[in-house]
């Protein structure tokens, strides 16, 4: 390589010098201008402080990048951090740092190598990204020890938007889009506010907050609120979404959002007569109003307004008695769902803590699919899945190279098409090996052995495999047989 001269602000921070500049994509990626050394767990050496890259986030990236190329409006405006440990020339009166990149790199990536994997992707796909600037900061005479401990600082000190900010940003966004002029966003941010269900939870939210007869009046600690012991908005926001706002939800295909707030409404003021028997509550001490309360009865709320549904009456009344009626039948070992000393403002006289509270939440979620067995129960086949997953392959080894290695939900499930097991990943060749190595997964059940694998490849991972989940929980009261927990986001 030639001498790079680029301007430059230097920047002194006691003993650090930091030369502040911006370079083009195509001599970031230019080879061994920079190296990323990935930390060995059994190394005792300085080498090694950056953690494994995440390829599906660098691709994310690239995306947004390409796609902003048209539109110009791409932007990454936080600064890739490099590190040498060698000298570099500036020139203070033309304020310009001048080197050799082959004599004083590669340099060390301290904080940014999703970004410069990223748009080394985007420069494969787009050569127009080659012209694209990125704003550079470049530690000169830093030894490998305080270069790892600069990575330590940053990655420990930098905070992420509270969610519950990040939601009123989306609802926004959503509010505004189509009738507004909106910048390209990445893919999943677009997905989010196209879709609309975090600006239709945040409404639903807001109204129980607001609204004066409301049991969660002024409980709900909002987007910036002094900090409270109150249920958090993104919290609310997040059971909402999960159990709510789902394809095998009634109240979410009304089409009538006011009527929808109305019906919520109903539900909650319904769900607090029962559970304080008429006595007062003020809602400042009860288990009910935490999160454990929230997720317990977002989530009961499926079967229970399906048995609405069949009504058309969605009163305070007619959901006080049918709630009644569904506690009562309870087995006697899961009546703490609907118990107020569970529940309740008080036990004992003493306060109920949320650390008790999650000592029975075990027992309370058994409680909750044992009262869905009181409304309906039956096994929950493949072809009832909604979406239907449109893709199957045997579960067998030979069979593995036919299944694609992009992003899916799929589903294990016997010769009947009974469900045994439902997940989501980002590979799904990957998972279908990974499972086909699990004892568990081939070991044979009650309903039989795992002998297909279907799948349906889908962006929208999280929102099809929760309204998989919800449809076996509403239908045989529980998950999977094989499904031990809800899968993880990032797989």
């Amino acid at each position: 390589m030639t001498l790079l001269t680029l301007p430059a602000a230097k920047v002194q921070q006691g003993d650090l010098t930091l030369f502040s500049t911006a370079i083009k994509v195509e001599v970031l990626i230019q080879d061994n201008f920079y190296s990323v050394e990935t930390l060995d767990p059994s190394g005792t050496g300085d080498s090694g402080y950056q953690r494994l890259l995440n390829q599906a986030r660098a691709r994310k990236l690239a995306d947004y990048i390409v796609e902003g190329q048209d539109s110009r409006d791409a932007f990454l405006p936080t600064s890739v951090f490099l590190a040498t440990d060698k000298n570099l020339d500036f020139d203070a009166s033309a304020n310009t740092v001048t080197f050799d990149p082959s004599a004083v790199g590669p340099f060390s990536v301290v904080d940014g190598q999703h970004r410069l994997e990223g748009l080394k992707i985007a420069a494969e796909k787009d050569k127009r990204v080659l012209e694209f600037v990125v704003p550079v900061n470049i530690a000169a005479n830093l030894p490998k020890r305080h270069q790892m401990c600069h990575f330590l600082i940053v990655n420990t000190t930098q905070k992420s938007v509270d969610q519950a900010v990040e939601q009123q940003i989306v609802a926004r966004l959503t509010k505004a889009f189509e009738v507004e002029d909106i910048p390209s966003l990445p893919k999943w941010i677009r997905n989010l506010v196209e879709r609309g269900d975090v600006n239709k939870a945040l409404e639903l939210v807001k109204f129980l907050n607001e609204e004066p007869d409301s049991p969660w009046c002024g409980k709900i600690q909002m987007a910036n609120d002094p900090a409270s012991n109150m249920i958090k908005q993104n919290s609310f926001v997040k059971a909402i979404n999960k159990h709510i706002l789902t394809a095998n939800n009634p109240i979410s295909v009304l089409n009538d959002f006011d009527k929808e707030k109305r019906i919520f409404l109903n539900y909650w003021k319904a769900i607090v007569d029962v559970i304080h028997d008429g006595n007062t509550d003020d809602g400042n001490t009860s288990v009910l109003y935490r999160y454990n309360g929230v997720e317990l009865f977002c989530r009961f709320s499926i079967p229970l307004f399906i048995k609405l549904q069949e009504g058309r009456s969605y009163t305070v009344d007619t959901i006080k008695g049918l709630l009644r009626d569904c506690f009562e039948n309870l087995d006697r070992e899961y009546v703490g769902v609907g118990h107020p000393q569970v529940v309740g403002q008080r036990q004992n006289g003493k306060r109920v803590e949320c650390g008790s509270y999650r000592s029975c939440r075990s027992r309370n979620d058994q409680s909750a699919s044992q009262a869905i067995h009181v409304f309906e129960h039956r096994t929950v086949n493949v072809r009832d899945l909604v979406p239907v997953p449109d893709k199957r392959e045997n579960f067998r080894r030979d069979r593995e190279r036919f299944v694609p290695e992009e992003s899916g939900c799929y589903v294990l499930a016997t010769f009947e098409g009974l469900v045994l097991y439902i997940g989501l990943s980002k590979d799904l060749r990957r998972r279908f090996g990974d499972h086909l190595d699990d004892p568990g997964k081939v070991s044979r059940t009650r309903y039989g052995r795992a002998f297909f694998f279907y799948w349906r490849e889908c962006d929208d991972l999280e929102r099809i495999e929760r309204t998989w989940l919800n449809e076996c929980e509403l239908h045989d009261g529980s998950l999977p047989i094989l499904n031990k927990l809800r899968s993880p986001i990032s797989v």
